[in-house]
């Protein structure tokens, strides 16, 4: 082979190799992401509207699932890639049946500076402590998980047999206030302040979980699907960098994404304003301290049927590489 060939050959060959390796595994510019319609989910709704999923080069198509269970069920069985709330209770049933399922990549939290869970009770009642609610209907959401929260509350006013606790979805909280089906409520968000604003309730105790139970409250994190993530780590990677520019992005930007959320919740603008906002805490940020001690409380509640170690659930670096 003269000099003339073999410089041909090595020109050939550095203009096919780009392409031999282009010809791996393409991963997906196109994924369905799910969502509840709750304020608490401010993350994702700003992610969608402000355009920093196509700033990554994806498509998100957004799946409105209301219920936690079904949307976590979702990203186990693969038909989205990941879910803007799944509770931490929820998250931690299904690592004791199918462990390393879902990867914990941000965290809505409150915490006594700021918070979003009001113990309320009826416009005008004469109830003023929580000691006055012994042997009285309580009502929250329902699953063991916020039961367990109402109950460890209460506990430390009254003796557990003096607990009485009505499970209640959304829908039916406030009627059911007002009605006198139950005389006091623990609720969240926007459902707190439509109360207030509409003279149902009054607040009995702002914050009651953060006080009484546990500070920072980590209790529902967002989760990308672990399969997703081994076989797609760079279109992994854009989703949470996605994620991660929109809670920046409300931190400096408040009055924005309060209509955003007001547009995506179906809330009335004024209703919006009003709410406190969840922090959005990416994993490298989270208290895994107190995310455990959440954990540990929800098995001494039953919640789950053993102790889990949620120190491999979260997402790092290496995952993404």
């Amino acid at each position: 082979m003269n000099k003339r060939h073999f410089a041909l050959l090595f020109c050939v060959f550095f203009v096919i190799l780009p392409l031999l390796v282009g010809c791996g595994k393409q991963e997906p510019t196109r994924v369905s992401f799910g969502y509840q319609p709750f304020g608490s989910n401010l993350t994702f709704f700003v992610a969608m509207e402000k355009g920093f999923f196509k700033e990554e080069g994806l498509e998100v198509k957004p799946e409105k699932i209301i219920s936690a269970n079904d949307a976590a069920n979702a990203v186990v069985n693969g038909a989205i890639v990941g879910n803007a709330t799944v509770p931490l209770n929820v998250l931690l049933n299904i690592e004791e049946n199918q462990p390393g399922l879902m990867k914990i990549f941000m965290v809505k939290a409150t915490s006594k500076d700021m918070w979003s869970d009001y113990l309320l009770v009826k416009k005008g009642s004469k109830i003023s402590s929580i000691s006055q609610l012994k042997g009285k209907k309580v009502g929250g959401y329902p699953g063991s998980a916020q039961q367990t929260l109402i109950k460890l509350i209460l506990k430390q006013f009254m003796d557990m047999k003096d607990i009485i606790t009505v499970e209640m979805p959304p829908n039916t909280q406030l009627q059911g206030l007002d009605s006198g089906q139950i005389v006091a409520l623990l609720t969240y968000d926007d459902l707190a302040i439509t109360a207030l604003q509409n003279n149902i309730a009054q607040v009995l105790v702002e914050n009651p979980i953060c006080k009484y139970v546990v500070n920072p409250f980590y209790g529902f994190p967002y989760v990308l699907s672990t399969k997703f993530v081994k076989e797609n780590p760079k279109t992994a990677r854009k989703v949470r960098d996605a994620m991660y520019k929109a809670a920046d992005f409300i931190k400096t930007n408040e009055k924005e994404s309060r209509q955003i959320m007001a547009k995506w919740v179906g809330t009335k603008p004024v209703i919006a304003d009003k709410v406190n906002l969840w922090a959005q805490v990416k994993v490298e940020d989270v208290d895994k301290v107190a995310l455990q001690k959440l954990a540990d409380i929800f098995y001494e509640g039953s919640v789950t049927k053993k102790r889990i170690d949620t120190s491999h659930l979260y997402l790092t670096v290496d995952d993404l590489k």
